[in-house]
């Protein structure tokens, strides 16, 4: 009898797990900050914004924490243009890394847009601060918000010649 109450409460399990599964994958997708759920109008809007004061020599970093990209892309499909450089989760701990990746595209930069979604308050203002290391005057920011999360766009620009105030 013993075995039998075993075995009764194996499938249970089994079955309670499979029907629980779903459910949970469900939630997992609308959970704010889940790499599976993105909302369209922030990164619409974002991508419309910054492609519209764009200037030529302008460098588009994106912070992604996921493995996919999933920013990026969608800020590609959205209309941002290259060039676009990827900030990746393991330049968090080695931030030097991220300016040794791109010598090319970085330094040659008139303008940097830091673009972050889906990401701590934190990890965006570590992002920021990395790029600074180079183009430490900030122009302009802004926030795309939405229920399921925000996208926040901010440039910024080289140190600004002599003479010239800086700026905020």
């Amino acid at each position: 009898v013993p075995g039998l109450w075993a075995v009764g409460a194996a499938i249970c399990l089994v079955a309670a797990g499979m029907l629980l599964k779903p459910t949970r994958e469900a939630f997992s997708r609308y959970r704010p900050g889940h790499a599976r759920y993105f909302h369209k109008e922030p990164f619409r809007a974002a991508a419309a914004w910054v492609q519209r004061q764009r200037r030529p020599g302008d460098l588009v970093v994106t912070w992604d924490p996921f493995v996919h990209y999933n920013n990026s892309e969608l800020l590609r499909y959205y209309g941002v243009r290259s060039p676009l450089v990827p900030y990746r989760r393991h330049h968090l701990k080695a931030p030097e890394s991220f300016w040794g990746r791109y010598p090319d595209q970085l330094p040659r930069a008139k303008r940097v847009w830091v673009i972050s979604a889906h990401c701590s308050e934190d990890s965006r203002k570590r992002v920021e601060r990395v790029v600074r290391w180079g183009f430490p005057r900030r122009i302009t920011g802004k926030r795309f918000s939405a229920a399921e999360g925000t996208v926040w766009v901010t440039l910024l620009a080289p140190a600004a010649p002599e003479g010239l105030p800086p700026s905020r």
